[in-house]
């Protein structure tokens, strides 16, 4: 097996099995990166479980680089700032995949020479995102994400740079999922354009990452509730970095796009959601930094 120690994973879950999934696919591949970083934010039994299960893992196929830590609180943001720090310097560049995010193929080779050819000056290189063999979200269709086109750049399918990430002190740990305020989303956004603030550039890449579909099921009161907070996030980003006239015309986009028949970030096209992601989007455009000091209340979702 080729490994590239310049090329380092950080994930971070509750789900033990969500995760095995997610190392088991990496290592059993042809080419992998030199270090997996798994920051654990369930509960201790678990924890105990998923340790000694990727321990195992990473003796059947003959991998050092394997990193597990657990108890660091909750919060995807905390926790994916904590897998990376937990990294040792010989790491370059970063991936942040969600536990249900899958590698093609060969990706760590492809990924590694790519990334390696690229000057100092780029911090961030996203990817495509792919379900179920479809293109879902594209990015490389833009050489260069600046601006309002750094909103189609996601966590799970983004490399970044680590001594920038870090630098920067990382994701905002009141932003993003399982954060303790409204905002239960945007912190890949938030950073990105801090990072552009400082002249960093973000490239993007024609390489695919494998990701779960969304909006698919029946919609319940916790998926509806989690849309509207996930449009709180975004709308307390838009208004942290982006002029108010363009953050207030993103309010409707999900509207819009359920009227002109275009599918939102899954396969069911719902009018349920698109008005809750609406709410949430005016709301936290509406209440800004206010949305990190509400707390949430009960039903505190942990998925990523």
């Amino acid at each position: 097996m080729i490994e590239y120690p310049a090329l380092g994973i950080a994930l971070t879950t509750v789900r033990p099995g969500h995760a095995t999934a997610l190392v088991a696919g990496v290592l059993r591949q042809t080419t992998r990166p030199g270090f997996v970083s798994v920051l654990f934010q369930g509960s201790p039994d678990d924890g105990a479980a998923l340790r000694r299960r990727l321990a195992e893992l990473a003796d059947e196929t003959a991998f050092g680089g394997l990193l597990f830590n657990a108890g660091s609180g909750r919060g995807s943001s905390r926790g994916r700032n904590n897998a990376i720090r937990a990294l040792p310097e010989s790491v370059t560049w970063v991936w942040t995949p969600n536990d249900t995010s899958r590698p093609p193929p060969d990706w760590a080779q492809t990924l590694g020479q790519r990334v390696a050819s690229l000057d100092g000056s780029v911090v961030a290189v996203a990817l495509d995102y792919r379900v179920d063999g479809r293109l879902r979200r594209r990015v490389s269709d833009v050489p260069l994400l600046s601006g309002w086109s750094l909103w189609r750049a996601i966590e799970p399918a983004l490399v970044w740079r680590r001594q920038t990430f870090l630098d920067l002190g990382g994701f905002d740990e009141r932003i993003g999922t399982g954060a303790d305020g409204w905002a239960q989303s945007g912190e890949c956004t938030d950073l990105l354009c801090r990072m552009r603030d400082l002249g960093h550039l973000v490239v993007t890449q024609s390489l695919a990452v494998d990701g779960s579909p969304q909006h698919l099921g029946s919609m319940t009161s916790s998926t509806l509730r989690k849309e509207f907070f996930y449009g709180v996030g975004f709308g307390c980003v838009a208004r942290r970095h982006f002029p108010l006239p363009r953050s207030a015309a993103a309010v409707v986009t999900p509207f819009l796009k359920l009227v002109a028949g275009r599918r939102l970030e899954g396969d069911r096209v719902s009018i349920h959601v698109a008005i809750t992601a609406c709410a949430g989007r005016g709301v936290g455009l509406a209440l800004g930094e206010r949305c990190l000091r509400l707390r949430m209340r009960g039903g505190h979702w942990t998925q990523m």
